[in-house]
């Protein structure tokens, strides 16, 4: 692809000696499943069922690679089971992360880290960490009640970080909406109530159109609002972003 390795390329009928890759699995129970042979024909299909019976004897927990007539474990997992541990992040706890680059500009990447930018961010701050034309999603910290706020489309919101409870109300007469982002209502809503949401890390809500809605939370929470960019989106990408 585009460049040469220092290997000559094998031109007409492979060479005599030159293995067949037929497959590749993962010895579940000490057999292959019958996917693994799946596609061989002819001789390839007989040196499979041969592989298949030399397989048999294979550990459990070791990944094989069938060739034609031959058999070899190409990873040992041993004795001791590999184990992953996933780590999330928060407002008192994370790691940022960045982007390794070769020959180019990370700026490029617009690299930023949600909890660092919640972490510096004043309550309620729209901040843009994504823009996809005029598609945004926005980091907001929440920390007490906000102000109530309603948009002329939906929104979504994920919690990302603590617990965070959404209120909402109809609007008897709703104000002059902006086609994009959500705009903050001078005092509270004339409208009924419509209920409330309690939302943890990971939950995501719904911020209907034309809703009055508001969010609040008893501690330091963050939210990751997918929105169209508004009058309330604030862009801080040199801020907030990778440079170097």
């Amino acid at each position: 692809m585009g460049g040469t390795s220092g290997r000559p390329a094998l031109t007409g009928a492979p060479p005599a000696r030159e293995k067949r890759l037929i497959g590749l699995s993962v010895v579940l129970d000490g057999r292959l499943p019958v996917t693994a042979l799946a596609g061989a024909a002819g001789a390839a299909g007989a040196d499979a069922k041969r592989t298949r019976s030399n397989l048999d004897s294979v550990p459990a927990g070791q990944h094989a690679c069938i060739e034609s007539g031959h058999s070899f474990a190409q990873r040992t997992l041993g004795e001791q089971p590999v184990e992953y541990v996933t780590k999330f992040g928060s407002l008192d706890g994370y790691e940022k992360g960045g982007v390794e680059v070769i020959n180019d500009d990370p700026k490029n990447y617009a690299f930023s880290n949600i909890f660092e930018v919640a972490a510096r961010a004043k309550p309620f701050e729209k901040i843009a960490v994504g823009k996809n034309f005029e598609y945004v999603l926005e980091v907001v910290r929440v920390e007490g009640a906000s102000p109530w706020r309603v948009c002329a489309h939906d929104e979504s919101a994920l919690v990302m970080a603590g617990e965070v409870e959404f209120s909402f109300h109809t609007l008897d007469e709703p104000p002059e909406l902006p086609g994009g982002g959500s705009i903050a209502l001078r005092g509270d809503p004339s409208g009924d109530f419509m209920g409330r949401v309690t939302a943890r890390r990971g939950h995501l809500t719904l911020l209907p159109a034309r809703r009055a809605y508001h969010y609040r939370a008893s501690s330091p929470s963050v939210l990751l609002i997918q929105t169209i960019e508004g009058v309330d989106t604030q862009f801080r990408w040199a801020e907030i972003c990778q440079t170097a």
